[in-house]
């Protein structure tokens, strides 16, 4: 086989001390021939630049003057590198061994896609997703492809999904520089969406790798689960990544779905999550910024190479895969629940066998 074009790997981290040795372990121990690694400290505070020091000196580490989140630090590690390819790695994941090169062949063989996504599993049960792609559809609200179904069949194949997550993915430079790299305003969420979504109207395309395999922790650097800062910033970026990205015609035909998206995001949040201050002030600041966002994406919009119905085509087609996959996911969970209950009930039947 031909051989593979170089990869700059860019992993952030801020405070990754416990998080890091596995990480830059597992891209060691990588089949790829062609590697060079960027660890981006986004302002540590603990003794994350010690254990670089002390047990990963082939790493190069970039140094950020302060925490500026994932959006800042992933491009500073993208201007530091200069392969052809550009990947990213959360710190809080652990890679098999031909991850880079699946992602590397996915790439080779659609010249089409300008990215790839990951198939992530979640490092407490490697037998379920974490996430397999990005979707976004008419609703207007980003999701997970995969999260927390169980991983099978349906994620044995390579598809096309609106984006990758940048958790865990591979970007021809090109195109990512093209595009503009991340939205540093994100700070973090979203931004792969965002990024993902530009690519499409730039006329690339997203590849899903079947064999290119993470363990994802999640959430580890910011707390985990749904906490107060990521409800404020996801509020916040959802509104300005749709302002800043779609046509305003499209806008304008999905605007009641998008209005049932934001009442949905506001009873999952603020009522069931709790986390009501949080929603607010994400909601007030994404309002505020949504007409200089439309300013920031103005000359994107109109060099896209879709149409406003291309783009509508687009975020059904991706809500389908959304609509598909919580199907799936209510399914599963449904089956769980039969199982236990059977379960339940043999337990509780087993000791008037004994006594028969």
């Amino acid at each position: 086989m031909p051989a593979l074009p170089a990869i700059d790997v860019v992993v952030p981290t801020w405070n990754g001390r416990d998080r890091l040795p596995a990480c830059l372990a597992s891209l060691g121990s990588q089949d790829h021939p062609d590697l060079r690694i960027l660890v981006v400290d986004d302002g540590s505070t603990d003794d994350t630049l010690r254990v670089l020091d002390e047990s990963f000196p082939s790493a190069e580490v970039v140094r950020m003057d302060r925490n500026r989140g994932f959006a800042a630090a992933a491009n500073a590690g993208a201007r530091s590198g200069r392969a052809p390819y550009l990947a990213f790695l959360n710190d809080d994941c652990t890679a098999h061994p031909s991850w880079a090169s699946a992602l590397c062949r996915s790439l080779e063989g659609h010249p089409g896609c300008a990215s790839a996504a990951s198939r992530m599993v979640l490092a407490r049960d490697p037998s379920r997703i974490d996430r397999a792609g990005d979707a976004l559809g008419t609703r207007g609200l980003p999701h997970s492809l995969g999260h927390l179904e169980d991983d099978g069949e349906p994620f044995d194949h390579e598809r096309f999904p609106l984006s990758a997550s940048a958790g865990a993915a591979l970007y021809r430079r090109p195109a990512f520089e093209a595009a503009g790299g991340f939205d540093e305003r994100f700070i973090a969420y979203m931004e792969d969406v965002d990024l993902g979504l530009r690519l499409r109207l730039l006329g690339h395309g997203c590849v899903y790798s079947p064999l290119a395999v993470v363990h994802h922790q999640g959430g580890a650097s910011t707390g985990g689960g749904i906490t107060p800062f990521a409800v404020r910033h996801s509020t916040r970026n959802i509104l300005v990544l749709l302002a800043k990205n779609l046509p305003g015609e499209v806008l304008l035909r999905t605007l009641p779905g998008l209005v049932l998206g934001q009442l949905e995001w506001f009873g999952k949040m603020a009522v069931k999550e709790r986390c009501l201050l949080s929603w607010v002030r994400g909601f007030l600041e994404g309002a505020a910024g949504v007409c200089g966002a439309r300013r920031r994406g103005r000359n994107l919009r109109r060099s896209s190479t879709l149409t406003p119905r291309d783009v509508l085509t687009l975020l059904r087609a991706s809500g389908k895969e959304i609509a598909a996959s919580v199907a799936r996911k209510r399914r599963q969970e449904k089956a769980r629940r039969r199982a236990g209950s059977i379960r339940g009930a043999e337990l509780l039947a087993s000791p008037l066998k004994e006594l028969e």
